[in-house]
């Protein structure tokens, strides 16, 4: 009888199977789509014919990991299961599925007597494989039920604790998954910025940009992103010879999890400019070329590379920040018991965010969100400020650098522009302001054009 029943045995899938195995976990697999298999796994571990062959296949209390595409997919297999499952049962779903179909799927599995969890996992195939980081939410006796099996498999820090937390209710897992996601597209946007400005502003080669994210890797901002982009600038072509680089055509893809995650910061109220900012623009990678607008410019700025790295580090701060208080502010209107820290710790190996920053973010972050930037950080505001400058007259566009600039700029009480539109707002509409000088709510007779 196996341990565990693994539904999607594509790439992630067949990784953790691997995984699983190499930790003494028995393991039954199960494709529903047997031509989506990422390779031939016949003679690693058995696999079921179909779900009621997988379902008697595993002990008592059952525990079935779906790694399978998220939206109709999953509902369409737990829908299947439910009717083979015994009460006690726990279901894992470890895609990238939306929070609130989380929660939606774990009250289905309760008015069956089933237990559901909603199970993040980052880290690619790469993590899949040697040990991703897995951030759990559902009720306390189902994840109770896999930690032994998955906690073992979960990526491994230097001070030995494993990548795998609970973080409470089913939506809670996959809510700070999708925001490690929005995080991600932010610090990827940032690092595709600082490559345009090398080449583009100045007139760096591949091979330069190499070395320069290479010499940035284990600093305090760097890590696997950092590390991972000198990788892809130094792979060769074997269709050319040359630069992969230059051959790879410039319209970025991505799956949803940013999206919604912009979605979710406007719900709560949050600021996540840099957020949407790494949203928008790649968006607007389908869109290039469009309006043949000339990137032609008289001037080029070259950066030096330590200005690079302090404006690159504090919008990357600036990023993670963002992330952070969209789950600050999660925790206080869904009243989940998520713990800051803790999210930091998760994040620190297997994941594609891991990095010496989420350290150092670990420790400020059991002081509460206020203390994720601190003042020293804000040391690197002028090499941000020259960094753009140099962009605007270099014509390179920096949408996600601009956006870490203007969201730490908008955060001073130095220059406040918002009295503009409470005014603005009560001379149209009458909504009222507030005063400096006194408190209450206030309406001004408002002159005319005619007036004047």
């Amino acid at each position: 009888m196996a341990d565990i029943g693994l539904i999607g045995l594509g790439v992630m899938g067949a990784a953790l199977a691997h995984n699983l195995i190499d930790h003494g976990v028995e393991v039954c697999g199960f494709e529903p789509l047997a031509d989506q298999m990422a390779r031939p796994v016949t003679g690693d571990f058995p696999v079921a014919a179909d779900l009621p062959d997988l379902v008697t296949r595993l002990t008592p209390p059952r525990v079935i990991l779906m790694m399978v595409t998220a939206g109709p997919p999953v509902d369409a297999i737990i829908s299947q299961l439910s009717a083979y499952l015994s009460p006690g049962d726990v279901i894992v779903d470890g895609g990238n599925s939306h929070y609130q179909d989380s929660q939606r799927r774990a009250e289905l599995a309760v008015s069956k007597s089933l237990s559901f969890v909603g199970l993040g996992i980052s880290g690619g195939e790469a993590g899949a494989r040697f040990g991703p980081a897995m951030m759990a939410g559902g009720t306390a006796d189902s994840v109770q039920i896999i930690a032994p099996l998955l906690a073992p498999i979960a990526a491994q820090t230097s001070d030995g604790s494993r990548c795998f937390t609970d973080f409470g209710p089913p939506a809670a897992g996959h809510f700070v998954k999708m925001v490690h996601n929005a995080i991600e597209y932010g610090e990827m946007q940032l690092l595709a910025e600082i490559f345009g400005l090398g080449k583009y502003a100045g007139g760096q080669s591949n091979s330069q940009l190499a070395e320069l994210f290479a010499s940035w890797a284990d600093r305090i901002y760097g890590g696997y992103l950092v590390e991972t982009s000198a990788r892809v600038l130094r792979q060769v072509d074997d269709q050319t010879s040359g630069d992969l680089i230059d051959q790879i055509a410039p319209v970025a893809g991505q799956k949803g999890t940013g999206r919604w995650a912009i979605t979710a910061a406007l719900d709560l109220g949050q600021a996540v400019p840099t957020l949407a900012a790494a949203v928008f623009a790649r968006s607007l990678t389908v869109r290039a070329g469009e309006q043949h607008i000339s990137a032609a410019s008289d001037s080029h700025a070259i950066c030096p590379a330590e200005q690079l790295y302090d404006a690159f580090a504090l919008a990357k701060l600036a990023t993670y920040e963002q992330g952070l208080r969209m789950l600050a502010a999660a925790t206080e209107h869904h009243k989940w018991p998520l713990d800051l820290a803790a999210v930091a710790r998760v994040w620190r190996a297997g994941c594609i965010l891991r990095g010496p920053l989420l350290e150092t973010l670990a420790i400020r972050l059991e002081g509460g969100i206020d203390a994720a930037i601190d003042d020293p950080d804000l040391a690197g505001l002028p090499a941000l400020r020259q960094v753009l400058a140099g962009a605007a007259t270099s014509a390179v566009s920096v949408p996600a650098l601009a956006a870490s600039l203007s969201y730490l700029e908008g955060l001073s009480e130095d220059r406040p522009t918002a009295q503009m539109i409470q005014g603005q707002r009560d001379a149209f509409g009458a909504h009222g302001f507030a005063r400096r000088d006194r408190p209450g709510v206030f309406h001004a007779h408002w002159s005319s054009a005619e007036d004047r």
